[in-house]
């Protein structure tokens, strides 16, 4: 964690020692070369990463305002997901409880960077809704100045740099990412930070080789993994590669570092009652659960032959898969050397977009397709890098033929990532998904901290409900209720299994989409459905558009009828209430 609070403060130092030798530049200028001087700033190593990292600030300011401007003025994530992890790091701050709740502990985040970093800032400054986004504008300049510098690395020009920086921030895009108020941009930044460092300490005399090095690939592989679970799957390309050019100690290092901190964790977790890797992983990675009861024939179609029916039937990542094969044929041809290093990074590209699409993405991507998104990120930015050697560095008519067929070729590849963003970016707008939260997960919050408070509650989203209240919560869909997460692995949820969850626990009431149990044999006859929130437009990214209260007993209908209509007048617009009869 404070290797990251470093590498923000070397952010900002970079940021003003770039923008004080710009100064210098001007002032000690004859006026014989001041003609040049723009192209001289413009080729400056920093300045693409300066100005893309302006342009993503004032849109980012500009989202955000829209958004409150819809939301009563508030700021609003467009996730529940996001409300999980700030839920775990307040309650680790206030109450010394990893958990979702201040009373049990809870392993329900696949990120224990993100929520360490959350609690950790939370301790020195007090809990605040705005930490995440403003923890993800510092990662994605962060990210855009790292892979300017992977980008200077390949010898990438300056104009190249600063169309692909642009490219970065708007296809993968970042806007988005940034205002879901989660891990994805962070994970982003660390995943170009390590294959930087992988080709900086590959590119370096073995016999060179310093503790500070191990040091620094050490903590990077940690942090890494700590990210996201299945960055695992770049950390294990990368430890093949140093194993097969016979770096054992840097395989060794990395490796070992990466798998440490997963081990404590999933040590903690079981020390807890939990399992070794958190619900999250368990319950929505269906990768996890097929493999785990399938034959070997089962696993060889899962890992040789759907994995290829995935991108021969055109996934989103296929064509830039292709491309990325292409390059390697084509740079070999030029270079005859296996361990030329934009042949590896084209290595690294594949096989961690083949492994996460099948294990991790595949066949969903989740909402606003966040769990491919550092793929994206890595395509924009990997892909050309490998390929910037053969990039003219100024055009000329001969080259004007060969632009124009480049651009369409261009055009074709990139067209499916291009769908992609028009898909997150104007038919599932981020704005709009904050309004979604705002009128549905946040006013079940609401309602819950001024009338239930402290009682115990069956819900199924679990952030905004557990972050703005102190209820005990038990989970019906499992991710914080290890008692359903188990049931639902061995396949033996049911009606019976959740009633017998929510008596153990003395539920009083739901707060839950009713819809989400019909596959599990649907709610115990004896739930009383009081009344039901409904969306009045279409919902965009919510699991369900109606939210329906139950009263587990008949003696708690009295109250919850009482406490809705007391809440009802202060329902935002767009929410239509139902009441039972």
């Amino acid at each position: 964690m404070f290797i990251v609070i470093l590498q923000v403060f070397r952010l900002v130092k970079i940021v003003f020692s770039s923008l004080n030798r710009f100064r210098q530049q001007i002032s000690t200028t004859d006026t014989s070369t001041q003609a040049a001087l723009p192209m001289r700033i413009f080729r400056h190593s920093t300045f693409a990463a300066l100005i893309v990292s302006l342009i993503f600030l004032v849109s980012m300011i500009a989202l955000v305002r829209d958004s409150q401007a819809l939301n009563d003025g508030k700021l609003i994530y467009g996730l529940d997901d996001a409300y999980i992890h700030m839920s775990i790091a307040r309650n680790f701050v206030e109450h010394g409880v990893w958990g979702i709740t201040q009373y049990d502990f809870s392993s329900t985040t696949s990120s224990p960077l993100w929520t360490g970093l959350l609690a950790l800032i939370y301790a020195f400054t007090g809990v605040h809704e705005n930490l995440p986004l403003i923890l993800n504008l510092i990662f994605g300049i962060g990210a855009i100045f790292a892979a300017n510098r992977l980008l200077m690395r390949f010898e990438t020009p300056a104009l190249y740099r600063l169309v692909l920086l642009l490219a970065l921030i708007i296809l993968t895009p970042f806007n988005t990412l940034v205002l879901i108020g989660m891990e994805h941009v962070l994970q982003i930044l660390m995943a170009i930070l390590l294959v930087d460092e992988f080709f900086r300490i590959m590119g370096a005399d073995e016999k060179a080789f310093r503790v500070s090095d191990g040091v620094r690939l050490g903590v990077l592989s940690a942090l890494t993994a700590m990210t996201r679970y299945e960055d695992l799957l770049l950390i294990g390309v990368l430890c093949l590669l140093f194993l097969l050019k016979g770096r054992w100690r840097l395989m060794l290092i990395t490796g070992i570092s990466a798998s440490v901190p997963i081990i404590i964790y999933g040590m903690i977790a079981m020390s807890n009652g939990w399992d070794f890797l958190p619900t999250s992983l368990t319950i929505k990675s269906g990768a996890m659960s097929y493999l785990r009861n399938a034959t070997w024939q089962g696993r060889y179609q899962f890992l040789v032959v759907d994995t290829y029916k995935i991108f021969a039937n055109q996934h989103i990542l296929s064509l830039m898969l292709l491309s990325a094969m292409g390059a390697f044929l084509y740079i070999y041809e030029k270079s005859r050397d296996l361990w030329d290093k934009r042949l590896i990074l084209l290595v690294i590209y594949a096989l961690t977009t083949l492994m996460s699409v099948r294990f991790v993405s595949w066949p969903d991507p989740g909402t606003f397709s966040r769990y491919e998104a550092y793929l994206v990120a890595l395509s924009l930015i990997f892909i050309p890098a490998a390929l910037g050697f053969a990039l003219p560095h100024r055009l000329t008519r001969k080259l004007i033929p060969a632009l124009v067929v480049g651009l369409i070729l261009l055009a074709f590849v990139l067209n499916d990532i291009y769908q992609r963003y028009d898909d997150i970016s104007f038919r599932q707008p981020v704005v709009t998904a904050t309004t979604e939260i705002y009128r549905q997960q946040v006013q079940m919050g609401r309602f819950l901290a001024e009338h239930y408070n402290d009682s115990n509650i069956a819900t199924n989203d679990i952030g905004a409900v557990t972050f703005f209240t102190d209820i005990h919560n038990v989970d019906i869909w499992g991710l914080g209720t290890i008692e359903v997460a188990r049931a639902k692995n061995d396949n033996i949820y049911s009606t019976a299994r959740l009633a017998e969850i929510v008596a153990e626990n003395d539920t009083q009431i739901a707060v839950i989409y009713s819809v989400w149990m019909d596959g599990y044999g649907g709610l115990p006859d004896d739930w009383i459905l009081v009344e039901q929130w409904v969306m009045e437009n279409p919902p965009v990214i919510l699991g369900y558009h109606t939210v329906s209260f139950y009263a587990l007993n008949a003696e708690a209908v009295p109250d919850l009828r009482a406490n809705l209509d007391l809440f009802a007048p202060s329902l935002p617009d767009g929410v239509r209430r139902e009441v039972a009869s």
